[in-house]
């Protein structure tokens, strides 16, 4: 049986079923104990099909976890502030809660043991994240809604962290009302406020 479905999946099937796979290993074993093998015995195929596609289980955790999450450029966005900053926090929280079997604290607790994969994590799947929001914010910038002083490196990573840790601490979706909590009192106050105080300057 497990050799016809080797011969039967090609393609994008294939390809979805070691994504699969693969996020259902590191939900079990975690990072640093998974393996090609491992991988490649849950999705009922060979582990030469791994490795053509993937030189390294760096590579396939990485490529699985930006299939695995939305692409956030592909969402439309009202072009204001306060709205634009609704859909995003929105965006990411329906990320990490419709997707339960994303390796949250599985993963995340063994970045700090792999200096090169928490580097490739943030280069691949956080900046590109980060780079929209502070191209959202820039938009607010040009039509006058705030500074630019108010648009910081810790500002653009304010949003993030407060949606991650709902999520991960309380283990659910964040509700819209606490979504809208989050823009309007510590996003919007906090962006407007260093636009007054640069404006004070």
């Amino acid at each position: 049986m497990a050799a016809d479905t080797k011969t039967r999946r090609r393609g994008e099937t294939l390809r979805r079923a070691i994504h699969a796979a693969t996020l259902a290993e590191i939900a079990e074993t975690g990072y640093t104990a998974l393996t090609m093998d491992g991988v490649a015995e849950r999705a009922g195929t060979g582990k030469a099909a791994l490795y053509r596609r993937w030189p390294s289980k760096r590579e396939l955790v990485l490529d699985t976890l930006r299939s695995a999450l939305p692409d956030p450029y592909a969402v439309e966005f009202p072009g204001t502030l306060r709205a634009d900053l609704l859909v995003l926090v929105s965006v990411m929280n329906e990320a990490m809660g419709a997707r339960r079997d994303l390796p949250g604290a599985a993963l995340l607790g063994e970045l700090f043991h792999d200096p090169e994969l928490r580097g490739a994590l943030r280069e691949k799947v956080l900046e590109p994240r980060l780079a929209l929001l502070e191209r959202l914010l820039r938009g607010a910038v040009d039509r006058g809604e705030i500074g630019p002083g108010a648009v910081t490196p810790l500002v653009v990573r304010t949003a993030p962290a407060l949606v991650f840790q709902g999520n991960l601490l309380e283990g659910r979706q964040l509700r819209p009302v606490e979504l809208e909590q989050i823009v309007d009192e510590v996003l919007l106050p906090l962006l407007r406020g260093r636009s007054a105080d640069v404006v004070e300057g």
